[in-house]
């Protein structure tokens, strides 16, 4: 994830917000490895359109890893 210019006061420079830090930390702070089971489908029903991207997403990933 990119890191992107968050402004504050009109008068002061935007300061740099690292996305991929902040997610990050914020998911190991909260042990989502431990609380959700990746293995699992998602929660809830998932209309065929949004199943279809899941998989292309997961696919994707596995190309990259392999």
């Amino acid at each position: 994830m990119p890191v992107v210019p968050v402004p504050l006061l009109p008068e002061d420079p935007a300061v740099p917000l690292d996305l991929q830090r902040a997610f990050a930390t914020v998911y190991d702070i909260f042990r989502y490895d431990e609380l959700i089971d990746y293995s699992q489908p998602p929660p809830g029903p998932l209309r065929p359109d949004q199943a279809a991207w899941v998989e292309e997403q997961l696919h994707r990933a596995d190309r990259r890893k392999g």
